[in-house]
Parts: structure tokens; C-alpha cells; sequence
């Protein structure tokens, strides 16, 4: 099934929202700290036809911050490469290779893999501070 990816400017506007929502400190996701899940929060979740995109900064214990991003479609499938690509982007993943707007391929610095257990396929990021 080949599944469009269609950004208008209200749906720029949402993401640009959502990632300065989730880039405030006190907003950040700490794994084992926080007794909730990002996933079940509206407020770190953006719909785009199909596609569900979960977004957060992620703090570790190490106290090293991410950007992570799952990103997952409904049905039985994965989402397209293309498509984590430019939502990655469009979620303020830096250094991907541009081509007349849209990202075509990722840094060395993305983590892109599937995460089985939870059907999507995640993208992260380490934030240099």
C-alpha cells in the first residue's frame, strides 16, 4: 500500500507547536523517572493522514537529551523511509542531505530502526549541548 504524506502550512504550524512544547526542560521525557508514556499524552502526538508521530526530548540517565521520534501507520505495515525522513526533519532532526525541500537521506548522527514491540519505526538523535 503506498501511503501519501501531505504537509499544508496548518500542519507546519502543529509540528513547530509540538516541538517547542517537547523542547521545554520541563516537558522533557525521562525514561524510568516518569511513570507515563509519551505515546498515551495528545500533547506529544501529531496526526498526518495515516501516520502517528510521537515526539519527545528524551533525557537519560546519563542526563544526555534526544530527540526521539516513533512514527507508525495504521494496519499492519511500517511507514515509508522517505516519509520518517522528512517528518524526522520537519521534527528538527539536523544534517539530513536536502533535495529541493524534502530530506532524502539521513546523518550518521540519526538512530533510525524499527521497533517491533511497538510497531513503528523510531528515529533519535543526540542534542549536543
Amino acid at each position: 500500500m503506498i501511503r501519501s504524506l501531505v504537509i499544508d502550512d496548518d500542519q507546519r504550524g502543529a509540528i513547530r507547536h509540538l516541538v517547542t512544547f517537547a523542547s521545554n526542560p520541563d516537558n522533557w521525557y525521562r525514561p524510568y523517572v516518569d511513570s507515563w508514556n509519551p505515546g498515551d499524552r495528545i500533547e506529544y502526538t501529531y496526526h498526518a493522514d495515516t501516520y502517528r508521530c510521537v515526539f519527545t526530548y528524551t533525557e537519560m540517565a546519563s542526563l544526555r537529551v534526544f530527540r526521539h521520534l516513533s512514527i507508525s501507520v495504521s494496519g499492519k505495515g511500517y511507514p515509508n523511509i522517505a516519509a520518517v525522513l522528512q517528518l524526522a526533519s520537519m521534527f528538527g532532526f539536523l544534517g539530513g542531505t536536502i533535495r529541493d525541500g524534502i530530506c532524502t537521506e539521513a546523518p550518521d548522527s540519526w538512530l533510525i530502526g524499527i521497533n517491533k514491540n511497538e510497531h513503528c519505526i523510531t528515529a533519535v538523535q543526540e542534542i549536543l549541548q
